[in-house]
């Protein structure tokens, strides 16, 4: 006897499409987790340096289909001359405005009528009220506008094709950065060669003034700025980052100044390169060596080596016309302290979170409010870390409680669960600065021209032992303080 056929109900097509898919999903995982699963390609890092001295950091990532170029310079007043603060970062702005061989229609008139307009300018800003002088300076800067085409060297660029070349002035340093491809490399290695060893510096007078009158006004907005040259002027008087937080003077440079002052920062052993995309290594550095084989510009002295030499005393100094009930401290930190480490150690000092400082002193002082910076000034030859304290309740005995609580904090042996919030934080920072590849070349070319003698790798930075941390913070501590107070 056969058996009935036991039938199933029909299900509705989309009900039974969803079903099949949901088994198609879901049957093979265990299977797929057997298996092995492709592996994101990896980034390779190789440091090539040029015949002409240049060096660059290739960062080939094969997820990449663009290029990102960032070359770091010094703008942190080492190479400006004396009154003219600031003079190396208005060359970096002016150095899109072309060269003698882009942009020119006549190069040796044009660079007649550039030294004629430098003569009507300084005449000019040695007699700002005579008629005459101003009429001069404007009929020179028409003869040497007709010579030239300023905006000639950006389309070139444009057309090799290299994606918004810009100028980012970063705490010191200046980035100039673009974007190409890489059938363009060549091309844009040639260019920027070109920028280099022919720059002509035009519209240096509207680069330049404008900037004065922008620092005179931060100056004048920002009173913070006269306690950190002070903190400066007490640690290290012969810091060249002085000059640039004090009102400027309103002087005008010679051309012959403002080419050396491009010539120096410019040389190659004052320079880091960034390639960072998807290209061949060995091509690409091929190309290079080919392409930066010399320079013209005369080789600049070599820059101070770090000095960090302890204070022997305890130096303290008022500023007036700074910000009431306020203070602010800084020590000179060990030489070998890492930057992402004091980094680190000066957040988990006074973090919004769970600062340690401010756990220490908010019973006392509920309404204090401070802020830990180091290193500081970025990539300066002796770094500080520099607490900034405010209390609306009034500054007596405010030293006094900053430097206990710092000699307790450094003293006090923790875990490293601890350190973690300041850890997480400066890594979420750091990637919060690094979501675009263009943004993560320009930040490594920065830290490879602020710390040469570390590794520069595109990953996030590691995290820092509590031990790192009570290190530098007992070494920093045991040190004399530089105390600002505003009044």
């Amino acid at each position: 006897m056969s058996l009935p056929t036991r039938r199933w109900p029909e299900l509705p097509t989309a009900l039974l499409s969803a079903a099949l898919t949901l088994f198609a999903v879901c049957v093979p995982v265990e299977a797929q987790r057997q298996q092995p699963q492709p592996q994101t390609p990896k980034r390779t890092v190789r440091e090539v340096r040029t015949p002409d001295g240049s060096r660059f950091l290739l960062i080939r990532d094969p997820q990449l289909r663009q290029i990102h170029w960032a070359l770091a310079s010094w703008t942190d007043g080492r190479d400006d001359p004396t009154g003219l603060p600031g003079l190396t970062a208005a060359t970096a702005r002016a150095s899109l405005l072309g060269t003698w061989s882009t942009g020119s229609s006549d190069p040796v008139a044009e660079r007649a009528a550039l030294d004629a307009l430098d003569v009507a300018w300084q005449t000019r800003m040695a007699d700002q009220g005579n008629p005459a002088f101003e009429a001069a300076l404007l009929q020179r800067d028409r003869d040497a506008a007709a010579l030239c085409d300023p905006r000639a060297f950006v389309r070139v660029l444009a057309a090799a094709p290299a994606h918004r070349p810009e100028i980012v002035d970063r705490d010191g340093v200046a980035v100039f950065s673009l974007t190409t491809l890489e059938p363009a490399l060549g091309e844009v290695a040639r260019l920027i060669f070109e920028r280099r060893e022919q720059q002509a510096l035009r519209g240096l007078a509207r680069t330049w003034l404008p900037a004065l009158l922008d620092r005179a006004r931060d100056f004048s907005l920002h009173p913070e700025r006269r306690v950190q040259a002070e903190l400066l002027a007490l640690t290290t008087p012969s810091s060249t980052r002085i000059a640039l937080l004090e009102t400027p003077p309103m002087l005008a440079p010679k051309r012959a100044q403002a080419m050396a002052c491009w010539g120096a920062s410019q040389h190659p052993r004052n320079t880091v390169h960034v390639i960072y995309g998807g290209f061949d290594l060995d091509g690409a550095s091929e190309m290079l060596a080919a392409t930066f084989a010399d320079t013209s510009l005369p080789t600049p002295p070599a820059r101070s080596p770090a000095v960090n030499r302890r204070l022997q005393s305890q130096r303290r100094s008022v500023v007036p016309g700074n910000l009431p009930n306020s203070v602010s401290l800084a020590w000179i930190l060990p030489r070998d302290a890492s930057p992402h480490a004091v980094a680190v150690a000066a957040r988990w000092l006074t973090n919004d979170r769970n600062g340690h400082l401010r756990r220490k002193l908010q019973r006392k002082r509920p309404q204090l409010q401070m802020r830990a910076v180091g290193p500081w000034p970025s990539g300066a030859a002796t770094p500080l870390l520099r607490i900034d304290a405010t209390d609306p309740q009034g500054t007596t005995d405010l030293v006094e409680d900053l430097l206990a609580a710092c000699r307790e904090a450094a003293a006090e042996e923790l875990k490293d669960g601890q350190y973690w919030n300041a850890n997480v934080l400066t890594v979420a920072e750091w990637h919060a600065a690094t979501d675009e590849a263009r943004a993560l070349a320009v930040l490594l070319a920065e830290r490879a021209l602020k710390s040469p003698n570390s590794p520069t790798a595109p990953t996030a930075p590691k995290t820092v032992k509590g031990e790192e941390i009570r290190r530098i913070l007992r070494t920093t501590f045991a040190g004399q303080a530089a105390i600002v107070e505003g009044s």
